[in-house]
């Protein structure tokens, strides 16, 4: 069975792949969010890993990059989920430090 990533690598790979195949294209970030209707902040935040994304956006953005293979759809549909998912410690979110979360992130990994 294959392990899954801690949501936090997980928004980190997808976050990497989306810019990755956003400057693929050629286009910016404002061309993106002007051709999908979104504001730029929304593209900024979700690039940037500060929120999650939906499936519905997620294949917008995918069907804009024009990435249609089924095998790369289903990686980045389950890094959108992976990274959706709550660690054990998300209920402390707003007590613990941004840097101490990484690190338990980090550091619960199994190998």
């Amino acid at each position: 069975m294959e392990h899954e990533l801690d949501p936090t690598v997980q928004r980190r790979r997808l976050r990497i792949e989306l810019r990755k195949a956003r400057s693929d294209t050629g286009l910016s970030q404002k061309q993106v969010a002007e051709e999908l209707g979104w504001s730029p902040s929304k593209l900024l935040r979700i690039e940037n890993g500060q929120v999650g994304i939906s499936r519905t956006d997620l294949r917008a953005l995918l069907d804009l990059y024009e990435i249609t293979d089924s095998a790369q759809i289903k990686t980045f549909v389950e890094m959108a989920q992976q990274g959706r998912r709550q660690q054990a410690w998300s209920q402390y979110r707003d007590v613990l430090y941004p840097e101490y979360m990484a690190y338990l992130s980090v550091t619960t990994q199994v190998s």
